[in-house]
């Protein structure tokens, strides 16, 4: 319980690349480049709504998509 905890507070960078390490997933498929979006939380970032990662941020689907399996692990 407690690693869920702080692992939604942690900077969406560090997270992501921290909770790929432990999975099959690269740091290409779960890393982020929009400037806006790094300043994010995990928390913040599960706030978004997927239209909105994709027209807004233009992130491409299929890193939506392994976005949403590795924290669908946690």
């Amino acid at each position: 319980m407690k690693k869920e905890r702080i692992l939604i507070n942690l900077s969406l960078g560090f997270g992501l690349a921290e909770m790929g390490f432990e999975s099959c997933l690269t740091r290409e498929d779960v890393s982020i480049d929009h400037p806006e979006l790094n300043r994010l939380t995990i928390r913040d970032f599960c706030m978004l709504s997927k239209e909105r990662l994709l027209s807004d941020y233009g992130l491409a689907p299929e890193k939506v998509s392994a976005i949403e399996r590795l924290l669908a692990q946690y």
